[in-house]
């Protein structure tokens, strides 16, 4: 009977299991918020990665690094998205300020003059 956990002779297999966990709890920390997590999801991908980068991928490494790449996707889809709304809402609060500055200078007689001449 075949063991659920990856072979300890094939290293590359294990290393992208535990890519794959790590980015898939990422992936969960991104949809919860809980943003206070991923620095050190982070740091420890790219120690996974670096250690990856050192040995040869075999067939079912491969395999599983789909699995990797898919949920990569996903999250770059929730950070393009995050990012669009984040703009969205500072172009509000720009203009939002431009507006303010605009009525508190009339209101205060400035951007228009009493004088007749003008």
């Amino acid at each position: 009977m075949k063991s659920s956990q990856p072979n300890a002779s094939d290293p590359a297999t294990a290393a992208v299991e535990r890519l794959l966990l790590v980015t898939l709890a990422l992936e969960d920390t991104l949809q919860c918020e809980q943003y206070a997590e991923t620095d050190a999801l982070l740091a420890r991908r790219s120690e996974i990665l670096d250690e990856l980068s050192k040995l040869a991928l075999t067939p079912k490494s491969k395999i599983s690094i789909e699995r990797v790449q898919a949920a990569e996707r996903r999250i770059i889809g929730y950070l393009s998205d995050w990012r669009s709304a984040a703009l969205v809402e500072l172009e509000g609060a720009r203009t939002g300020a431009r507006a303010n500055t605009a009525y508190l200078g009339k209101r205060d007689g400035a951007g228009f003059s009493m004088d007749a001449r003008h």
